[in-house]
């Protein structure tokens, strides 16, 4: 019988480095789509006015 080192098993990301890297992985792909940033800038801006009307 011939001793065959074990596999090296695979490596288990926990659900929140799961969770990272697809967040990673959509960030790339939304800041690739300029209308899809430009959108996002303007709903932020329309949700800091809200938030902060009674000041404005």
């Amino acid at each position: 019988m011939t001793d065959i080192p074990p596999a090296a098993a695979p490596v288990r990301l926990s659900d929140a480095a799961i969770r990272r890297r697809m967040l990673a992985e959509f960030w790339f792909y939304f800041s690739q789509n300029r209308g899809a940033v430009i959108g996002l800038a303007v709903f932020v801006l329309l949700v800091a006015v809200a938030v902060f009307a009674s000041v404005l």
